[in-house]
């Protein structure tokens, strides 16, 4: 049976449709317009930017014919934010810190209610339990992993798109204290700047050098 504590209600584009779960709800009636086959209880579901798909864990549906038009295998089991341009999708395997001693079983449930399955507790076996994917939005191909080598928590995305900001804990120390936030900047790649920046000093040695050797000749 669903956990109905995994799931949050989402708002259409069109600001009359809402979805929540596998449920589809016109605003103007009293009972769901639609109910989606879930093929599993873990990830999240969301409207996608162009309006016309909606992602149910790794599973995208047309929306206009209720049709199922891929799998994505890099979605299953996540959570995933878009780009505001709508373009990008980053995902990444949801983590919570653990209870601090002297919390009660209240903490417990409220893990239970972070979205938190006995599979994402482990999280043994995912492919990406330290890091996350980034996809092209347009047909879900993957464009990289970034491996932060820590656990995912949550994720923030700036307004205009440069920055990317991660909460993440310790996978050694899952508590609270171990909580830190990451800010990556969006489109950079720092290993070629890397060697540019290499390269530049490396011309500036040889120009030097040459320098020398004509100061020697005179």
């Amino acid at each position: 049976s669903p956990n109905w504590h995994d799931q949050a209600a989402h708002f259409g584009h069109d600001d009359k449709t809402v979805l929540w779960g596998n449920l589809l709800w016109d605003l103007r009636m009293s009972t769901p317009i639609h109910r989606f086959d879930r093929f599993s209880d873990a990830g999240q579901s969301q409207f996608h930017p162009n309006g016309l798909e909606v992602i149910l864990n790794s599973e995208v549906w047309d929306l206009r014919t209720y049709k199922l038009l891929r799998s994505v295998p890099s979605l299953d089991g996540t959570r995933f934010i878009f780009s505001h341009t709508g373009d990008v999708v980053y995902s990444w395997l949801l983590h919570a810190p653990a209870p601090e001693p002297g919390y009660d079983s209240a903490s417990a449930l409220s893990a239970s209610a972070a979205g938190l399955s006995r599979r994402h507790l482990s999280g043994h076996h995912h492919p990406i339990q330290t890091a996350f994917k980034v996809l092209d939005a347009h047909d879900y191909r993957d464009i990289t992993t970034i491996n932060i080598e820590r656990n995912i928590v949550d994720m923030s995305i700036s307004p205009e798109d440069h920055l990317l900001a991660t909460i993440s804990i310790d996978p050694t120390d899952q508590c609270t204290s171990s909580c830190a936030a990451r800010l990556y900047e969006i489109g950079r790649k720092r290993s070629l700047d890397c060697d540019s920046d290499l390269e530049d000093e490396e011309d500036e040695d040889d120009d030097d050098d040459d320098d020398d050797e004509e100061d020697e000749d005179e």
